[in-house]
């Protein structure tokens, strides 16, 4: 059986305990409550002076995981992709059209997929 012809197989999950042990691990770094630390604090006041130093940005996102793109893709019954023997190059066409999808369905055109290096 060729890839094509199973595109929603499976894809291998992480151990559970592994994942929880991460994120509890990221989560300690990182301060509890709802206020950002001073350091990742805007001070607007001196936004004019040439000396400040602005906080590094945070950025926000859904954690998904190759999975979610491909239950989505079946759910929703997106167009199938082209043949490819590649699975990573198969799911990289799956989560432009999923991502395409969301766009279109949400009217907001700026979901992009980014490769996350910190919890």
């Amino acid at each position: 059986m060729s890839i094509i012809e199973d595109i929603y197989k499976r894809c291998p999950r992480r151990d559970p305990k592994k994942a929880t042990e991460d994120l509890k691990a990221a989560s300690e770094d990182y301060p509890k409550g709802k206020a950002l630390s001073e350091e990742l604090q805007l001070d607007r006041k001196r936004l004019k002076d040439d000396s400040y130093m602005r906080p590094r940005k945070l950025f926000y996102g859904f954690g998904v995981n190759i999975q979610d793109f491909i239950d989505y893709h079946q759910r929703y019954n997106l167009p199938r992709p082209p043949p490819e023997d590649d699975r990573s190059l198969l799911w990289l066409y799956m989560m432009d059209q999923v991502l395409e999808d969301l766009k279109k369905t949400c009217h907001f055109y700026r979901f992009k997929r980014e490769l996350a290096i910190s919890v």
